[in-house]
């Protein structure tokens, strides 16, 4: 893994859960978005970033039934519709979210990702990417164990 480098901000220790199955990452996601919404955080201010289209296509729905407003950037049309202060939270890609910051993000899929060994530099890279992201809280989710979700319990056990 990557080592973090503090730019000056620091915060609460990122939260790594492991659940069990895709369902529960994104009901467990949906959750903690309607918990923070309801808490004051605004809407703007959270994103859940996925690693995999099947968390995506099953969160979208859970949020729409939580009346939680969204907005997944899934294609080019919905990406152009993106506004920073649109009111709604953001679903998308660790790609799409290069560049933007959050103060809550959410990210799911990680135990998904293939841990062979000619793709894991370019996984690391986008978890960290998702990682990055969030300026103040990260909760990253997982229902499968791979080589990525071995190493980041293993650090969360002894925080730098």
């Amino acid at each position: 893994l990557i080592s973090p480098e503090a730019a000056g901000i620091s915060g609460p220790h990122p939260v790594l859960k492991k659940v069990a199955t895709i369902e529960d990452e994104c009901a467990y996601a949906a959750k903690c978005v309607k918990r923070w919404l309801d808490s004051g955080e605004k809407a703007t201010d959270i994103a859940i970033i996925y690693l995999n289209w099947e968390h995506a296509s099953q969160l979208s729905p859970l949020l729409t039934k939580a009346g939680v407003d969204h907005l997944w950037l899934k294609d080019k049309t919905a990406k152009a519709s993106f506004a920073k202060d649109s009111q709604k939270v953001t679903i998308l890609t660790a790609h799409s979210s290069k560049g933007l910051e959050f103060k809550k993000v959410i990210l799911l899929g990680i135990g998904h990702l293939k841990d062979s060994e000619e793709e894991q530099i370019g996984h690391t890279k986008l978890i960290y990417v998702g990682m990055t992201r969030a300026k103040r809280d990260l909760l990253m989710l997982h229902s499968n164990s791979n080589t990525f979700t071995r190493k980041l319990h293993a650090a969360s056990k002894h925080p730098a």
